[in-house]
């Protein structure tokens, strides 16, 4: 299952790997083309956005209380916090924000304490600011679904993100942060998470069954395409695309769906085949309590 996640999730690194076909590359491609990051991930960035999704889907029985530590990801040196606003809107008592500010920057002994506060200003206006502290950070923010909003990546092995103490329930970890030092002089490209608005693509595309996406906990991997469309029309997502690793045209309803992805609200991507999976993953580890319904 791990190499068809890979397969679906190639775009977001230059290399798509081997056994794709170019529709199906195309397709990927086409997915994420239309709301590309402004600030394009560097080959370091992309490296590690990959060992990142690697680790996750490697990780599938972990349960959701045990959360991906992407910390032993990225090699932990030095440290800034960044709050998000929509994570910790009155984080640490840091007081009242300037109106015409994208972000709140205070410094705390030898840190900054930097929170986002308008999700939706241009990049530019996060760099400027940083910029006025000395910090050559680039922050994107990106559409994402439910299960990554909030969700950080860091560009560098030498910033590592800040996660909230106690339970979390997500897969990839609760962050409400990122830490560098006050006198960090090296440059990182940092992506966060937001809620896709109506009609954005998701930039990040997860997992159609991780928590917060349209079949988690629903058992739908060796279902026929036919089935798996009904399954995804009942739960609102009706812009449903399918690839497959020899791609007939059009795509037989009576393949099966071997694995899938969401790529916006209401979209998905499905990979299919002629032949369902020898050994079907157990999808109960997502769904802790119950086994997955149809």
């Amino acid at each position: 299952m791990n190499t068809d996640i890979d397969r679906l999730v190639a775009s977001i690194a230059p290399d798509p790997g081997p056994g794709m076909t170019p529709g199906a590359r195309e397709l990927l491609q086409e997915i994420t083309k239309a709301s590309a990051i402004e600030h394009a991930p560097t080959q370091e960035a992309l490296h590690v956005r990959r060992r990142a999704w690697d680790r996750v889907f490697s990780s599938r029985s972990r349960t959701p209380t045990k959360p991906v530590r992407r910390w032993r990801l990225l090699a932990p040196l030095a440290v800034v916090t960044v709050l998000l606003s929509w994570v910790l809107p009155e984080g640490l008592g840091l007081g009242p924000l300037p109106a015409s500010a994208a972000l709140d920057i205070k410094r705390e002994g030898v840190y900054y304490v930097v929170t986002v506060k308008d999700l939706f200003a241009a990049p530019q206006r996060y760099q400027t600011e940083l910029e006025g502290r000395g910090l050559k950070i680039a922050i994107n923010v990106v559409p994402v679904g439910p299960s990554l909003e909030g969700h950080i990546l860091i560009g560098s092995n030498d910033i590592k993100p800040l996660e909230q103490t106690g339970p979390c329930h997500r897969w990839y970890g609760c962050d409400i942060g990122m830490k560098v030092p006050v006198g960090y002089k090296g440059k990182a490209d940092i992506w966060l998470g937001r809620r896709a608005i109506r009609g954005e693509k998701y930039q990040l595309m997860t997992p159609i069954f991780a928590p917060g996406e349209p079949l988690h906990c629903v058992g739908f991997i060796n279902e026929r395409v036919l089935d798996v469309r009904r399954m995804l029309d009942e739960r609102g997502v009706n812009e449903i695309r399918v690839t497959a690793y020899e791609k007939p045209s059009p795509i037989p309803d009576w393949w099966y769906v071997l694995d899938g992805v969401s790529t916006r609200a209401g979209g998905a991507l499905l990979l299919v085949g002629p032949a369902p999976r020898p050994v079907p993953p157990d999808l109960s580890q997502t769904c802790p309590g119950h086994a997955p319904t149809r």
